[in-house]
């Protein structure tokens, strides 16, 4: 099984109603998802046929690890403690005090030695001492 032997569980989030409904329906344009490496995107996504070619679905064996919900950012983020969260071109739209107040909130919401992954053209440089820069984009909690 995909993750047999973890308790894994992937929350899927935006502000935007129509995003979700998108991802939940689990149907993508064929070229959002053909530069995967061949082996996930034959476990992970069915292609479609006549009336769905050009289109990719996700398949039943990664689509049961992932619920839905809509969150403000900016309201209270009332989740479980995450190991790993996925911010991707959010915070370049905030201003500086807005950023840190986010970042805060994503720092309160992982467990210490977790991971914020963001944007390529994103920074947490001089927005918080809670992280660790590790890679390019990938960030550890320290505190």
């Amino acid at each position: 099984a995909l993750l047999s032997g973890w308790d894994s569980q992937i929350l899927a989030s935006d502000i935007d109603s129509n995003v979700l409904a998108q991802a939940k329906s689990g149907i993508y344009p064929l070229p959002r998802v053909e530069n995967l490496p061949k082996a996930r995107l034959k476990a992970f996504f069915q292609k479609g046929t006549g009336a769905q070619l050009g289109k990719a679905r996700v398949r039943d064996v990664l689509r049961r690890y992932i619920s839905y919900t809509q969150i403000n950012l900016m309201e209270r983020l009332d989740v479980e403690m995450q190991d790993i969260i996925f911010c991707r071109n959010v915070i370049i739209y905030f201003d500086k005090e807005t950023k840190k107040r986010l970042v805060e909130k994503f720092a309160e919401s992982l467990e210490t030695g977790g991971y914020l992954i963001v944007g390529h053209s994103e920074s947490l440089y001089q927005v918080t001492d809670r992280f660790e820069l590790i890679g390019n984009t990938v960030y550890r909690k320290v505190r």
